[in-house]
């Protein structure tokens, strides 16, 4: 009896106390409300501080610093709500403290319909110091919270990793909304996780099988070889894939077999890189292969337009479709800054197109297979690329903010519609699959 008992108050203590922090945690009220979408030049901010972050890693013999914006990060807090249905979040900055305040909108229920929790990390010169935890009106304080931090990242990422990263952190100061870090991560330390990182990769559930992967590659490497793709659309390359799908589902599961068919396109047509997430797919003989459709493949007449259309179409499959439709939206608000090539209703295009495409691939046997039966041995790209005429291009942010004030505009989403509907309108797309 009394060691049931002990097993009582552990599995409460664990599962519990959890369940009841984040019971407290539900309001009728969300903490953080609508935030205001990040402009071009945020965002080109953003992706120059991402490139400094990377380049500091690979010097890790002295203390690095990186500032950001508050502005900044709740500009990107804001295209993450795009992309999460039900998320809100928001960084607040004073002198003592940055506090990461978060909102997720909940199913209906008799407690409430939001789920809010607040983190605060002290500044500090002296490493970093984890504030409280706050749960609706339940406070965890930062004392108990560090050492259980420290304890959840080490179980996740394995041996000591949690501590290293936190201890990687040697100082936070505001100053005037600007958030600056202090960091080293020694270069052993830095082999240490990213390898813990590829193990947990590798033993989650993968992207795609590389075995499936490897077999269309391979049936591309062949296509290229045979110099019978030397321009004009990616159509060729569909076709031919979709026909092998077509051929290997009356053994095997269609929706695998589509899933593959696109990582393959992936990686042939868009990015040897996609290879990193899928696995090792191919072989020596493959490596020496060198993609014959890079720049000569096309979508609309444009190879540009080719790539939105393959990047979005995998990165569907390993987000929802949110996701993927934020991630060239944001790329579409950086082209609209200084040196970009500027906002394209095409490109935009081009990314729901490959969105819708990878949602059909994969919507179930029948919506599977229905898809192989429209593409096999076609070379129409109008079966599943929609007609891009008349959508505007270039346009810089002033102009963009002239003409459609933002991305919630009732102008622009009155553009999406049209795309939407110019989607609809091919074959690929009529008869099944979520919307």
């Amino acid at each position: 009896m009394r060691r049931l008992l002990i097993l009582f108050i552990i599995v409460g203590f664990f599962f519990g106390i959890p369940a009841a922090f984040l019971w407290a945690a539900v309001e009728q009220q969300p903490a953080v409300g609508k935030v205001p979408l990040v402009d071009a030049e945020a965002a080109a901010r953003a992706r120059a501080l991402l490139h400094r972050f990377k380049h500091s890693l690979e010097r890790s013999e002295r203390v690095h610093t990186l500032s950001v914006s508050r502005q900044d990060l709740n500009g990107l807090l804001a295209f993450a709500a795009r992309g999460v249905p039900g998320f809100g979040g928001r960084v607040d900055a004073e002198p003592s403290a940055v506090t990461l305040v978060t909102t997720v909108q909940l199913p209906p229920n008799p407690r409430g319909r939001y789920l809010n929790l607040s983190l605060s990390l002290a500044t500090s010169e002296t490493g970093l110091r984890v504030g409280d935890l706050k749960a609706g009106p339940v406070r965890v304080p930062g004392d108990l919270l560090q050492p259980l931090v420290k304890l959840g990242l080490d179980l996740a990422l394995g041996e000591d990793l949690g501590s290293v990263g936190m201890d990687a952190i040697r100082s936070i100061d505001v100053q005037r909304d600007v958030i600056t870090v202090g960091y080293r991560l020694a270069k052993r330390d830095l082999v240490r996780v990213k390898d813990r990182m590829k193990e947990r990769l590798a033993a989650a559930e993968p992207l795609g099988d590389p075995e499936t992967v490897q077999v269309y590659y391979a049936a591309l490497v062949d296509i290229g070889r045979s110099g019978t793709i030397r321009s004009g659309s990616v159509a060729q390359l569909v076709g031919p894939v979709f026909q092998l799908a077509r051929e290997r589902s009356a053994q095997a599961d269609p929706t695998d077999e589509n899933r593959a068919a696109i990582l393959a396109l992936a990686m042939y047509c868009g990015n040897l890189l996609f290879e990193n997430i899928i696995g090792a797919v191919r072989t020596p003989d493959l490596k020496a292969h060198v993609p014959a459709c890079r720049r000569q493949v096309v979508l609309g007449g444009r190879h540009d337009l080719m790539l939105h259309f393959i990047y979005s179409a995998a990165l569907k499959l390993a987000s929802d479709s949110g996701v993927a439709f934020v991630a060239g939206e944001f790329k579409e608000v950086l082209d609209s800054g200084r040196g970009g090539s500027g906002f394209s209703f095409a490109d935009l295009a081009a990314d729901r197109a490959g969105v819708r495409f990878a949602e059909v691939a994969t919507d179930g046997d029948a919506g599977a297979r229905r898809l192989q039966a429209i593409l096999a041995g076609q070379n129409l790209e109008s079966l599943f690329f929609p007609r891009v005429d008349g959508l505007s291009e270039a346009m810089t942010e002033a102009e963009f903010k002239r003409r459609y004030g933002g991305v919630d505009s009732a102008a622009y989403r009155a553009v999406v519609a049209d795309i939407d509907r110019r989607i609809a309108d091919c074959a690929a797309y009529q008869g099944g699959g979520s919307a």
